[in-house]
């Protein structure tokens, strides 16, 4: 994960106000269990995204790495709730459920993601938190659909 976190830090050099780099180092922080620095870098992107869902997402990945799972849920059904009014990507939603390893939500919301044709479907098969459900057969279903 060093090398990511340094690509992501150069690209906050050269754009200190775009917020997917923010978002992506707090992914990057996620997963290399640097929860702190992860906080920080998702407070940035937070501020800089002006409202955007994605950066809502992290922010239950966050709430999940911290142990705050009812927090973490509030934002998740916000989310859903969002869903009804603006765009807000199945995929995303799916991730989210897959944080909480929540099998039959993540398949269901992966599947709505096929239905609505949803671009971010195509990074599901590299995307960690769906490790939980390579072996399912509908999880392998889905990637057979996309062509992965």
């Amino acid at each position: 994960y060093e090398t990511a976190i340094l690509i992501h830090l150069d690209t906050i050099k050269f754009s200190p106000n775009y917020f997917l780099a923010y978002y992506h180092l707090t992914l990057t922080y996620l997963l290399s269990n640097q929860t702190e620095k992860a906080i920080e870098t998702s407070q940035i992107a937070l501020k800089l995204s002006k409202d955007t869902s994605l950066t809502d997402v992290s922010s239950v990945f966050l709430q999940i790495a911290r142990g705050s799972q009812q927090k973490a849920k509030e934002i998740l059904n916000n989310l859903i709730k969002l869903k009804e009014n603006k765009y807000v990507s199945p995929v995303n939603i799916a991730s989210c459920f897959a944080y909480f390893k929540d099998k039959e939500s993540t398949l269901q919301w992966l599947e709505r993601g096929l239905m609505e044709k949803d671009p971010n479907i195509t990074w599901i098969k590299v995307d960690k938190e769906f490790e939980f459900l390579r072996n399912e057969p509908d999880f392998c279903r889905i990637l057979k659909q996309i062509d992965l």
